[in-house]
C-alpha cells in the first residue's frame, strides 16, 4: 500500500499542535492529520478528530478515520 504526504501546513500556536497534513493511503485522501509535540517528548501523529462536549461539559474529541490495530504497525 503506498502512502503520500499531499500537503503539510504549518501551524504557528504556543500549544502542541505544530502541523497539518493531508495524505493519501491508496487511492484515499485523508485531510488533517495532526503533528502534536508536547515538551520534553517525541513527536507523534493523530488522524483527523471531531472536537464535542460530553456529558460532563468537557471538551473531548472523536476521530474521523479508524484504523484497523494491525495496520497501525504496518
Amino acid at each position: 500500500m503506498n502512502i503520500e504526504v499531499l500537503d503539510m501546513r504549518k501551524v504557528n500556536s504556543a500549544k502542541s499542535l505544530r502541523a497539518l497534513v493531508d495524505v493519501k493511503i491508496g487511492e484515499t485522501e485523508i485531510r488533517d492529520f495532526r503533528v502534536i509535540k508536547q515538551d520534553n517528548k517525541a513527536a507523534w501523529f493523530s488522524p483527523p478528530v471531531t472536537t464535542y462536549q460530553d456529558e460532563a461539559g468537557k471538551k473531548a474529541y472523536k476521530q474521523i478515520v479508524v484504523f484497523p490495530k494491525d495496520k497501525k504497525a504496518e
